[in-house]
């Protein structure tokens, strides 16, 4: 319309009537929309590696390959040496993979540590939260503009 061209606001900047062409459909097109956005699983896959040494800060590194991005966290208390029952790596590796909701998914668990450790699983659960929220933020700023 010509409203856009001589005027800010008004009538004259919308189109009252009907177009139907506009409204032609192609099927084929929306149903490859539709099965590439919203049929598929939306996780990005990503992998830690986590460092667990007694008397030191546990540390988490998150990587994701296909955003070319990772993060590095450290844990709020030491790790402690194990008195009586260690965790195992299996148990480490499964809270680790507790991403339910994040819009990621940890496949490759790598666990580095020194001795029979012990640590909260509150500290491992809040450690791998930190790690993906900072993961998150390192990926969204390589497509931050300022303006």
């Amino acid at each position: 319309t010509e409203g856009y061209l001589y005027r800010q606001n008004g009538r004259d900047m919308l189109s009252l009537g009907e177009r139907p062409r506009l409204r032609i459909r192609d099927e084929e097109i929306i149903a490859e929309i539709e099965k590439k956005y919203l049929e598929t699983d939306k996780n990005v896959e990503a992998s830690c590696e986590l460092h667990l040494v007694p008397g030191s800060r546990p540390r988490l590194r998150i990587r994701c390959t296909e955003a070319g991005a990772e993060a590095l966290v450290e844990g709020e208390t030491p790790v402690e040496a194990a008195r009586s029952r260690p965790l195992s790596d299996e148990e480490i590796a499964d809270r680790l993979r507790r991403t339910g909701g994040t819009g990621f998914v940890i496949r490759d668990v790598s666990i580095k540590k020194t001795g029979d450790i012990f640590m909260s699983v509150a500290e491992l659960n809040g450690l791998r939260r930190r790690g993906i929220d900072e993961l998150r933020k390192n990926i969204l700023a390589g497509f931050r503009r300022d303006l």
